[in-house]
């Protein structure tokens, strides 16, 4: 028998149903009555009643209907009753009327066969009528006898059933309260003013994690806090004198009451988190306390996907809706961050500073992914990325390659007034919403080569300072370039505008280029403008120039 079928007899009230009904007729069928003969008279009183008619079947297959429906009612009602992580039932104390109504129910059925027992017994010759009341007298002791076992049965059952479920509450209390006492010394861990203590709460969270899934989402935030706390990578200056704008007054303040925050919560913990200027050697413990969180966060974030889409990997904490967990990490300093091919339901990494490369390949981002004023130091890899939700990268600042190739933006695309300092790679990129980049500078390479724009693109106002190409590239809504500033060779060979939807009436396209109808481009027959130089003049840029090719080259290498 396997498992599953066990733990069905086990919690199933049919199965004791069927057991009660079958122990009954075992019983029944060992008491001295002439069942043939009860069974004929029987079928002659349902035939005297009518039972057997039209009128008397329709009767008949509805109250059985009628009864059907209000079991399968009930048992609906039940199940709703149910959560859907965790069953407990309810127990509740066995009514008295319940005890009355089953005494009297088993002396009605005794009084009933005694009665009937009689009334064979009259029939019989004078001077077996003695003896045959004796046996009906003894035969109806003997089912009343028999049917006051079977309750006791069920209470005796109901009596273990009750053992067992306190059991189980005791072990659940007990388990629980230990997981609550793990959290709390493993929190208690993180606060040591030593590093290889702060390691240790950093694994014990990952072990009670793995075992207590209800405990993942509570884990990782804690371990998202701490990488939020103050801290300055070594060979990098303080995050005041990295902004030169701030005044003198709000940078004391804001110093001020990270510090007088960080003291009431654990005064330890602000040592530990670099407020304490010791030594490099703590320094640099404490930074690979960080590495350590940060591995520990992608390493429960990444599904490892099989060719069917379904996560292998069995540290992959899901979360409720199995896309992940969320992700607070605004405001955090971030070294070599490595999220690659990682699944989040919510990510913010709003105002975070990336040191060194910051690897986002192939993640998944279920809901918002929000990246408004951070800053990435290194490369930023993209590549891949899926992003299901909103994506907020305004005010962002890269400093180094910015490769978003290949990346799908499901939702709006926000890039209003970020800047990029290197290379800019959307090549084959896929906006389904609004890609907004109304004021970014591109002051490197701006690459949207065969990018695809199926909802409004606005490049209104945007800089760019390098190369663009758009060679390519489709835009099924309105295009607009309203006052883009183009610095240096911009290459529109090859794009395509969506004709339907007011896309054409409602693009701006940039100084020097135009876009006309077409009557056969690429099988796509009078439904696609094509944009084209205003005159003859344009050089042809279909090989592309030194420094794109440089570009490309470079970017791939990385």
């Amino acid at each position: 028998m396997t498992r599953r079928a066990w733990q069905w007899l086990r919690d199933s009230t049919w199965a004791l149903l069927a057991a009660v009904v079958l122990l009954a007729g075992g019983l029944l069928t060992w008491l001295p009555i002439p069942w043939a003969t009860l069974a004929n008279q029987l079928g002659q009183s349902l035939a005297v009643w009518g039972v057997f008619r039209g009128p008397g079947l329709a009767t008949l297959f509805g109250t059985v209907l009628l009864a059907m429906i209000v079991v399968a009612r009930m048992l609906t009602w039940r199940r709703q009753r149910r959560s859907a992580e965790e069953r407990r039932p309810t127990v509740r104390p066995l009514r008295w009327w319940w005890v009355v109504l089953i005494a009297l129910a088993i002396a009605a059925v005794a009084g009933l066969a005694l009665w009937w027992l009689m009334g064979l017994a009259e029939q019989s010759p004078p001077k077996d009528e003695p003896k045959a009341r004796i046996d009906a007298v003894r035969t109806a002791l003997t089912l009343g006898a028999g049917l006051v076992g079977i309750v006791a049965l069920v209470l005796t059952s109901r009596k273990q059933w009750l053992a067992e479920h306190t059991q189980r509450h005791t072990e659940s209390d007990a388990a629980e309260q230990r997981a609550t006492e793990l959290y709390t010394a493993a929190a208690e861990q993180l606060a040591s003013d030593k590093a290889p203590v702060r390691l240790a709460g950093l694994y014990a969270l990952s072990r009670l994690g793995q075992n207590n899934p209800t405990y993942r989402q509570t884990i990782v935030d804690l371990w998202c806090a701490y990488l939020r706390m103050p801290y300055t990578p070594p060979g990098v200056e303080s995050p005041e004198e990295s902004n030169p704008d701030l005044p003198d007054q709000d940078k004391t303040e804001q110093n001020s009451n990270n510090q007088q925050l960080l003291l009431d919560l654990a005064p330890t913990l602000a040592e530990a988190a670099g407020l304490s200027l010791d030594g490099a050697d703590k320094h640099q413990q404490e930074r690979q306390v960080r590495f350590t969180a940060q591995r520990l966060i992608a390493h429960h974030q990444r599904p490892n996907w099989d060719e069917h889409g379904q996560p292998i990997n069995p540290a992959f904490w899901a979360g409720e809706h199995g896309t992940g967990l969320d992700l607070n990490l605004a405001g955090a300093i971030l070294e070599h961050w490595k999220f690659h091919r990682c699944s989040a339901r919510t990510a913010d990494f709003t105002e975070s500073h990336f040191y060194g490369p910051a690897e986002f390949t192939k993640t998944h981002f279920h809901g918002s992914a929000e990246f408004a004023g951070s800053q990435f130091q290194d490369r930023a890899g993209f590549g891949g990325t899926r992003f299901h939700g909103i994506a907020k990268f305004f005010w962002s600042l890269f400093h180094g390659p910015a490769d978003f190739t290949g990346s799908l933006f499901h939702g709006p695309a926000d890039f209003t007034g970020t800047r990029f300092h290197g290379i800019a790679n959307f090549f084959r990129s896929l906006f389904h919403g609004p890609a907004d980049f109304t004021g970014t500078r591109f002051h490197g390479i701006a690459k949207f080569f065969r990018s695809l724009f199926h909802g409004p693109a606005d490049f209104e106002r945007s800089g760019l300072y390098g190369p663009a190409e758009f060679t390519e590239s489709q835009f099924h809504k309105r295009a607009n370039f309203f006052r883009s500033q183009f610095h240096d060779l911009a290459y529109f060979e090859g794009v395509l505008l969506w004709l339907e939807q007011d896309a054409f009436s409602e693009s701006t396209w940039p100084e020097g280029w135009t876009a006309c109808e077409t009557e056969s481009c690429d099988g796509h027959a009078d439904r696609w403008g094509k944009l084209v130089p205003v005159d003859d003049t344009a050089i042809d840029t279909t090989e592309g120039t030194p420094e794109l090719k440089s570009a490309e080259s470079e970017l791939t290498n990385e």
